[in-house]
This record gives C-alpha cells, sequence and structure tokens, in this order.
C-alpha cells in the first residue's frame, strides 16, 4: 500500500459517517494538499496532523491538541469542521461554489470569507461564485 492509499478506509468511513453527501476523495485531496499524508505534520502557525486542524479549533469540537495527531481522531474533526463551514454558507444555493466558499473558509477563516462577500456585494459583483 503506498501512503496515498493508507488512509482510504478513515476517510471513507468518517466521510460517511459525517457528511455522506460529500465525496471522500475531496478529503483525501485535502489531506494531500495540507500534509502530504503526514499525520505528525504541524505548520508554522500550528495547524496539527492530516488535515492540519489548529489546536483551538479541535478544542472546539472536543479533540485536545494531542489527539489532533491521532489520525482517525484528525480525519473525524477535519470533515466535521469542513462540513460546519459548508453549511454556514446557506446563501449560496449552488453546492460546487458552496464548497468552494467552505474550503476557503477552512484554510482562511471565516472572517476573511465574511470580508471578500461584503465587499463583492458593495461592488455588486456576482458574490456567490
Amino acid at each position: 500500500m503506498n501512503a496515498t492509499d493508507r488512509w482510504d478506509s478513515l476517510i471513507q468511513y468518517w466521510t460517511e459517517q459525517i457528511w455522506p453527501e460529500a465525496d471522500w476523495r475531496l478529503i483525501k485531496c485535502q489531506i494531500r494538499q495540507e500534509s502530504a499524508f503526514n499525520p505528525q505534520a504541524v505548520s508554522p502557525c500550528g495547524a496539527i496532523g492530516l488535515l492540519q486542524i489548529m489546536p483551538a479549533t479541535g478544542q472546539s469540537l472536543g479533540v485536545s491538541r494531542m489527539m489532533l495527531f491521532d489520525p482517525a481522531e484528525n480525519i473525524r474533526a477535519g470533515i466535521t469542521y469542513l462540513k460546519h463551514q459548508y453549511e454556514r454558507f446557506p446563501e449560496i444555493p449552488d453546492y460546487r461554489e458552496r464548497l468552494k466558499f467552505a474550503l476557503a473558509s477552512y484554510n482562511g477563516g471565516r472572517g476573511y470569507i465574511n470580508r471578500a462577500i461584503a465587499l463583492a456585494r458593495k461592488e455588486d459583483a456576482p458574490w456567490q461564485t
């Protein structure tokens, strides 16, 4: 089994449990981008594990800093957090566009995305894309 397939069963399991409408392969791609499949990865800003969860985010999801190094807990927390971000954009009806906003919020923070939306609305730009 190669490094890119190592976590497939966990990704599939937690995606089905938490967000069955989502494609588990999206989560796998996100893991590749976030940590290159390294469960011990720690970013310069302190994000931890496969899905690079910030400790404060982990705490809000009931996962301690040390447990973020556990692949199953990290994947569970990451999918939960991404789904929460997705659900926070009901004003964006298109699934793909909403997913893009959720991924941007996951990585950059909802506050920055809110400011971008506000700027686009102010300029009468297509803010839902």
